[in-house]
């Protein structure tokens, strides 16, 4: 997904997930969300590709899902949200694992995660948002990892990544990947 503002991004979650949200939310109803934040700047930053480069980080869906459910916007240190979203799924059993689509593209395989924040945007009031959004990325990481599996005959899935610090995370990708036979 496109980042607007660059390396803002990983200080303001507010901006991933904009850039998220416009994927399948109304401009009005990501004005109107985030009312208190420069959304519409960053709407037409986005719709213009100005200072949007594409990434590919797993910490910014964190981010973006941590804004997306009022857990916090903006990070006054390194991962700040992505920690508050952990600490609010720590302990949580899952209500539902949200869906996230895997595809190939150019022989490589991809995870759309917009599923995803579309169940995570409808169901942002829930209290056990927090660990069905985890659950979704682990269940799908799992799957994807699986598939990868079978074509290649590798047995092993190495995690890696800052994401990873996250434990409600590990634990689930663990259990996960155990589940997968990997």
């Amino acid at each position: 997904k496109k980042m607007p503002g660059a390396d803002l991004a990983a200080k303001q979650a507010f901006r991933p997930a904009i850039s998220i949200l416009s994927g399948f939310l109304k401009k009005d109803e990501i004005i109107k969300f985030y009312r208190d934040f420069p959304a519409e700047e960053i709407l037409s930053a986005l719709d213009n590709d100005i200072n949007a480069p594409v990434s590919s980080s797993a910490g910014r869906l964190f981010d973006a899902a941590a804004s997306i459910l009022n857990i916090c916007h903006e990070s006054g240190y390194e991962a700040q949200a992505a920690m508050k979203l952990e600490s609010a799924a720590f302990g949580k059993t899952p209500s539902h694992v949200y869906p996230a689509k895997i595809y190939r593209e150019n022989n490589l395989f991809k995870l759309d995660f917009r599923p995803l924040f579309e169940e995570l945007w409808e169901d942002r009031k829930n209290p056990a948002a927090p660990a069905n959004f985890h659950a979704g990325f682990a269940v799908a990481a799992a799957r994807m990892a699986r598939i990868i599996a079978d074509e290649t005959g590798i047995k092993y899935a190495a995690l890696s990544g800052g994401v990873f610090q996250n434990t409600v995370l590990l634990q689930m990708m663990i259990k996960q990947l155990k589940k997968q036979g990997l």
